[in-house]
Parts: structure tokens; C-alpha cells; sequence
């Protein structure tokens, strides 16, 4: 089953999120002129969301290998390496993701594990992957539990629209 899937805002690639019940589970990238397949990583369990840097540099995956527990990673598209990672509780459990316009903040939408379950989104730097800001989002996790909700950067990047028990823009 294909869970997330996104094309690179560059090159010809496709990154596409798999779910299986057996080992068949993780994140692949596809050359779409030649359809091959130029990176497998098995065993990365339900990739639920994928955003490509608008440079096309980085590839930011979520990943959760229990319902309890979600990874975000950032690999560096030149060489596939991690270049960031961020596991559960450190501040939030990561559902979804998206990059800002110009590439400069990456936002990150979950919710604590510990404590109440408040949905938060939590932008990082991508310079220096330390967080620039956060905040509570009201309503969010009793609208769209662990799947999140979909949001967006305004086109210059001043905005994030999040949709919560009303829509915010912040």
C-alpha cells in the first residue's frame, strides 16, 4: 500500500512511502524518466509523510514504527545521508511535514506523547536544525488525531494556515 508519495522539485525522482504486513515497508526513490529504482530503505515502517526542500536538497520523511512512536528524518539528497533526525517526544511526536517556500524553516505538526495531547507545530531552522519557533494549534488533535491535517506555507513563507478547531494562520 502506498502511503505518502512526492515528486522532487528538481530532478526526476519520486519519493513514494510503502506499507505492507510483511518486510516490504519503507521509502523508495524513483527515477521517472527510467523508472529505476535508486534508493530502497526497507523496514522504515508506515512512511505516513513526505516533503521535498524546494531546492530539491532534502528529503524530510515521517515515519512511525508503532502508533505510539514516529521518527522524522532528513536525508541529504546528494549523498542519501541522514542529515537530521528527530524521534518521539523531542519536543513533539512528528505526523506531518512541510517545508517553507524558500527552503529556510521546515514545520513539523504533532502532538506530545507525554502529558496532555495538545497538537503543536514546531518549526526548525534547516541551516542549523535547531528550532526557530512553536505552537499550540487548538482543537488539533481532537479534529485529526494521528494522521494530522494537511497545511500550508502562504507563498511568501510569513504564514503557516493550520486547520485546528478553526482555521489559524500563524
Amino acid at each position: 500500500q502506498i502511503t505518502s508519495m512526492e515528486f522532487s522539485p528538481r530532478d526526476p525522482l519520486l519519493a513514494v512511502g510503502f506499507y505492507a504486513d510483511d518486510e516490504d515497508n519503507g521509502l523508495r526513490i524513483i527515477n521517472t524518466d527510467s523508472w529505476q529504482l535508486l534508493l530502497n530503505t526497507p523496514k522504515l515502517e508506515y512512511v505516513n509523510s513526505i516533503a521535498w526542500s524546494p531546492d530539491g536538497d532534502h528529503l524530510a520523511v515521517v515515519h512511525a514504527p508503532s502508533f505510539q512512536t514516529s521518527v522524522l528524518t532528513v536525508y541529504n539528497r546528494n549523498n542519501w545521508s541522514k542529515e537530521f533526525e528527530l524521534t518521539t517526544n523531542t519536543p513533539i511526536r512528528p505526523i506531518k511535514i512541510r517545508f517553507s517556500p524558500d527552503g529556510s524553516r521546515l514545520a513539523v505538526y504533532g502532538n506530545q506523547e507525554n502529558g496532555p495531547s495538545i497538537a503543536r507545530v514546531v518549526l526548525y531552522n534547516t541551516t542549523t536544525w535547531q528550532v526557530a519557533n512553536s505552537f499550540d494549534v487548538q482543537g488539533g488533535n481532537q479534529t485529526y488525531g494521528a494522521f494530522g491535517p494537511d497545511f500550508s506555507f502562504t507563498p511568501d513563507g510569513r504564514y503557516l494556515a493550520i486547520p485546528g478547531s478553526e482555521l489559524g494562520a500563524f
